[in-house]
């Protein structure tokens, strides 16, 4: 949302500021996003949010699986 949607990211801070400190872990769809770094991550959410676009490459890679070994639970949603 910081990249694509950034006046609804601007709103959503307003309300909810804790946001501003979600790291940005990368696109799936361009490579960039590291697994391993993801599940590393010292303060690693339990909770894993994917736009519903990128949810078949994530099953394809394997992140899917990987994150339901570690009980971290994934939805999709649709970001318009």
């Amino acid at each position: 949302m910081r990249l694509t949607a950034l006046s609804m990211y601007v709103n959503y801070i307003k309300d909810f500021p804790p946001l501003k400190d979600v790291p940005h872990i990368g696109k799936i769809k361009s490579g960039e996003f590291d697994t391993e770094r993801f599940i590393n991550m010292k303060n690693r959410p339990d909770l894993f949010v994917v736009d519903i676009s990128n949810i078949k490459l994530a099953k394809e890679k394997g992140l899917i699986a990987k994150l339901d070994k570690l009980d971290i639970k994934v939805i999709s949603i649709r970001f318009l």
